[in-house]
Order: C-alpha cells, then sequence, then structure tokens
C-alpha cells in the first residue's frame, strides 16, 4: 500500500510539472492596462479577469523568442470565447483583438500555449473606451 502512495505522489508531481493553470485578476480597466506572465517549461493556460463599464477597444499579447530559448509554440488566446487573431515574423508571435464590443461586466482573456524548456515569458494589454 505504502508503494501505491509514494507511485500516485511521484505521479502528480511530475504531471503537474508539465501543465499550469493560472488565474489573474486585472481589477476594473479605465482605459489601458498592461499585464505579463513568466510561464514554466511545458503546458500552460493563464486566465486574466477584469471587468468594465465600457467597450472593450482593443487587447493584444506578444511572445518574442530569443533564439531558441524564451519560444512559445501552440500560443493562442480568447477573449470571452473569441479567438483573437495571430501575427508572426518567427521571431515575434502576437495575438490581438480590435473593436471587439463587449457589455459592462465581468470579462476573461484565457491564454494558452506551450513553453519552451528554459520557460517564456508574454506581456499584452488591455485597452477600453468610454
Amino acid at each position: 500500500m505504502k508503494l501505491k502512495s509514494i507511485a500516485l505522489a511521484a505521479a502528480l508531481v511530475a504531471s503537474s510539472a508539465c501543465s499550469f493553470a493560472t488565474t489573474h485578476n486585472l481589477g476594473t480597466v479605465t482605459g489601458t492596462v498592461g499585464f505579463s506572465a513568466t510561464v514554466l517549461a511545458g503546458s500552460f493556460d493563464d486566465f486574466w479577469t477584469f471587468d468594465t463599464t465600457s467597450v472593450l477597444s482593443s487587447s493584444s499579447i506578444t511572445n518574442s523568442r530569443v533564439g531558441t530559448s524564451n519560444n512559445i509554440t501552440s500560443f493562442e488566446a480568447w477573449l470571452d470565447g473569441t479567438a483573437l487573431n495571430f501575427a508572426s515574423n518567427g521571431a515575434t508571435k502576437v495575438l490581438y483583438i480590435e473593436d471587439l464590443p463587449l457589455l459592462a461586466g465581468t470579462h476573461t482573456l484565457e491564454i494558452k500555449g506551450i513553453a519552451s524548456v528554459g520557460g517564456a515569458s508574454y506581456g499584452g494589454n488591455v485597452a477600453v473606451q468610454a
């Protein structure tokens, strides 16, 4: 029985090292707010929540790799279920959406991908207008 417990604990530790999910709260956005995250190697699925009293003007998220490090593959994002557009020039990947009208209330930006062996980071902004 003790061996099964040790094996189960080892399996849980191994699986947690491969996939990460984090929720962040940006509070109430009135204007432009920036955000960023550093993610460990492996899969991640981050959720950024925010409140707004006006329409969303735009949002963008960027990942820039240096050589083979700081790279994110399968880089994608959704705002309240609407997929963001993807653009890349090779070293820099950008996810963006423009002029998406939203009702006042709470919104969720989901960002997911797979970070390279050394980990990676991304940053972006959410901008609203009255």
